[in-house]
């Protein structure tokens, strides 16, 4: 698991900004979700890691139970969308990720996690872009 650590450990709220909202904690997890869960190729047990390690990023401590009830609601259409509904989770994650910078960092996870070795087998680029696209980067 502490590989999973490290990629989602980047996740910071912008330096000088106040710490994320509740409401971009979810966004946050809805964009992850999409990467780690792309065409319904990950198992439970990988799907578990990844949780845990998101629950135990440091600068995400206060939004524990958001973070959990998220990853319920998140990764079944992540992992059941297709092209349209993957950029509508996108575009929606991108309204409530306002601020260039934020979305800029929550791509920047989401690409280590889609090059992760820990995602090599279920690598789907077409989700990055998704979301760079709704992210208008």
């Amino acid at each position: 698991m502490s590989d999973w650590i490290e990629t989602v450990e980047a996740i910071r709220p912008e330096p000088g900004k106040p710490p994320l909202t509740t409401t971009q904690v979810q966004a946050l997890v809805d964009i992850l979700c999409l990467i780690v869960f792309a065409g319904n190729r990950c198992s439970a047990l990988e799907a578990e890691e990844f949780n845990g390690a998101l629950l135990n990023v440091d600068s995400l401590r206060d939004h524990e139970q958001v973070i959990k009830a998220q990853l319920n609601v998140a990764a079944g259409p992540a992992r059941h969308a297709d092209d349209s509904g993957r950029a509508k989770l996108a575009r929606r994650a991108a309204q409530t990720l306002n601020g260039s910078g934020l979305r800029s960092s929550v791509y920047q996870v989401a690409a280590s996690l889609m090059c992760s070795p820990l995602n090599a087998d279920r690598q789907e680029p077409a989700v990055l872009e998704t979301i760079k696209e709704a992210f208008e980067i």
